[in-house]
Formats: C-alpha cells, sequence, structure tokens
C-alpha cells in the first residue's frame, strides 16, 4: 500500500474549473453585501452565499465599493446556479455561482476585483484567473498598499500592542491516491484507508470522499457512518452522516464531511459504511494503482488490489 502523503490544505483541481459537492441551487440575486458574498431567493427563502475561493478587498473603501457595485453588475436579479461546496457558520453556504455557464467566481478574480483565497481549496480556474489578473495589473494588484484579508490579519497581529498570538494553525490533508479517478465501486463491506499523521498531536476536522449516490431519487432516511479505528479496527469515534451529502448522478464529485474536531493516534484507520445495497448506496472512486483496504469497524474484510479510494482525511495539529 502506498505511504500516506501530506497535502497542505485543501487541494481540489479540477480541469473544467469549480465542481459542486453536495447540493445545487437556483435562485435569484436580491442583495449583494460585498464583492465576495449575495443573498440569493431559493424556493422562498433568502439564503446568504459566499463566493467559494473569492476575498473582496474590505479595507480600502474605494475598492470594497467598485469590487460589490461589479459583482452586483454581473448577477442583480438574475437567476443564478449556486453549486454548494460546504458550509460556514457566519457565511452561510460557501459556493461556485454560475451564470449563463459563466464562473462568477473565476471572474470576479479575473478582472481584478477580488483576491483568490487559496484556504477554501486549491482550484485551476481561480489559479489561472488570479495569473492573468496579476499579470495585467487589474484591480487589486494596481494597488500596491492593499493586502488581502488574510495578510492584513497577519500584519496586524504583528503590530498589536498585546502579547503576539500563535498563528492559526494550518490544516493539512492526508491523502494515499494519487488525485486521478481509475474507477468507482459499491462495497457492502465497507471502504478502509490507513493514514499515518505527521509529527506531533493532531485532530481530525473533516473527511474528503470523491463519489456519487445511486438508487432511488429520495435519499434514504438512515445514515452512513464514517468511523475513526485504530490500526486493528477497533472504534474510537464514530460520526453518522446523511445521504444528501452525495448527490444522484453519474459524475463523482468531491464531497467534503466536517465533523467535531477529534485527537487522533499516529497511526489510525478511517472506516466509512454506506451499507450499500442493489438500490441504494455510494459509489467511491479509486485510483490505477495501490492496495486499499475493505472493512468496517471490527471488521477487516481484506484488500481491494485495484487501486486506492480516494477518501482523504483534513487534520489540525491539536491546541
Amino acid at each position: 500500500m502506498k505511504t500516506a502523503t501530506v497535502i497542505w490544505g485543501m487541494v481540489v483541481v479540477f480541469a473544467s474549473g469549480l465542481a459542486s459537492a453536495a447540493e445545487t441551487r437556483t435562485g435569484k440575486v436580491v442583495r449583494v453585501p460585498r464583492g465576495d458574498a449575495l443573498v440569493v431567493l431559493v424556493d422562498g427563502r433568502q439564503q446568504p452565499i459566499a463566493l467559494a475561493g473569492v476575498a473582496a478587498p474590505s479595507k480600502n473603501e474605494d475598492l470594497a465599493r467598485q469590487s460589490k457595485e461589479n459583482l452586483a453588475a454581473k448577477v442583480a436579479d438574475h437567476e443564478v446556479v449556486v453549486q454548494v461546496l460546504s458550509k460556514d457558520e457566519k457565511r452561510g453556504a460557501v459556493a461556485a455561482v454560475w451564470l449563463d455557464q459563466r464562473s462568477i467566481n473565476a471572474e470576479m478574480i479575473r478582472e481584478g476585483w477580488a483576491w483568490y483565497d487559496r484556504r477554501e481549496g486549491e482550484f485551476k480556474t481561480l489559479a489561472d484567473a488570479e495569473t492573468e489578473a496579476k499579470t495585467a495589473n487589474r484591480g487589486v494588484w494596481a494597488q500596491s498598499a492593499e493586502k488581502p484579508p488574510w495578510e492584513d490579519a497577519a500584519a496586524d497581529d504583528a503590530t498589536s500592542a498585546d502579547a503576539p498570538a500563535a498563528a492559526k494553525p494550518e490544516p493539512k490533508e492526508l491523502a494515499v491516491d494519487d488525485g486521478t479517478p481509475a474507477g468507482k465501486r459499491s462495497l457492502p463491506q465497507g471502504f478502509a484507508v490507513r493514514f499515518e499523521t505527521p509529527e506531533g498531536k493532531w485532530m481530525l476536522t473533516s473527511v474528503r470522499i470523491h463519489g456519487s449516490r445511486y438508487g432511488h431519487p429520495t435519499p434514504p432516511r438512515e445514515k452512513f457512518h464514517v468511523t475513526i479505528c485504530d490500526t486493528e479496527f477497533k472504534p474510537l469515534a464514530d460520526f453518522p452522516y446523511p445521504y444528501s451529502n452525495f448527490r444522484r448522478t453519474a459524475e463523482q464529485n468531491w464531497v467534503a464531511l466536517k465533523m467535531k474536531p477529534t485527537e487522533l493516534p499516529r497511526e489510525f484507520i478511517l472506516c466509512v459504511d454506506f451499507n450499500a445495497e442493489a438500490t441504494k448506496g455510494v459509489y467511491v472512486s479509486h485510483d490505477a494503482e495501490g492496495e486499499a483496504l475493505v472493512g468496517k469497524p471490527n471488521r477487516s474484510a481484506g484488500v481491494f488490489n485495484a487501486g486506492d479510494w480516494l477518501i482523504r482525511a483534513v487534520v489540525t495539529p491539536a491546541p
């Protein structure tokens, strides 16, 4: 089996750009509070939407106003498609926003009205858009004194009269797979991946799975389980999730499952059990090489020798 590699941040690279995760919504933009946020009317309810990977200026009032006005000019009173990638308690749904096949996230960055915020994931489309804006010296890149919010926060901390606070711990993504789907499987015996954390103490904060739901159009009422196990498959912590996290589609996508931060042993196994049947379950992608594990808590079912599961663990240093 391949040794687990560490990928800084949450790396999500798609040739076509930003991809959907658990849900897709369509609604009318009724308000634009900032250059990186919308309020969309969906099924009669106003829902706050944060543009994934997009950070608009805020300290420079002129730039902040221009960023907001340009976003409003693109989407205000228009029907947009919102692909939710994650959810944030303060900002609402973090999403890719599309208008007539146009990526609004990428346009805001390409035109220089926002920075590409890699803290929310690495998206090839946004990285290319940022390179274009920076090369052309557009918007925020034409203002040498204007800094992205994460640099401003660091500068404020450095000049604070108080004792300097510890730097925010950087998340790491543990991956055994090579990131290239070569096939997919649904296994009643369960999926399992062995990981090893870096030196020190680490907390598991989320799990990412590349997959899609199949079966009845309505998600099952029961929940599937992600379980942290020791190397003998003995359960240490269990987390249930609704099947609605996965879209029922022929195309697999990355789905992020957040959880209560849980301290990990140096070596551990993640078991994912969808209780698969002919009429319900989730296809999980695998790459072309490697020997993945098959099993559930308290029950190892052997080895899958056609590749490694595209299942990853996102960890943060323990406080």
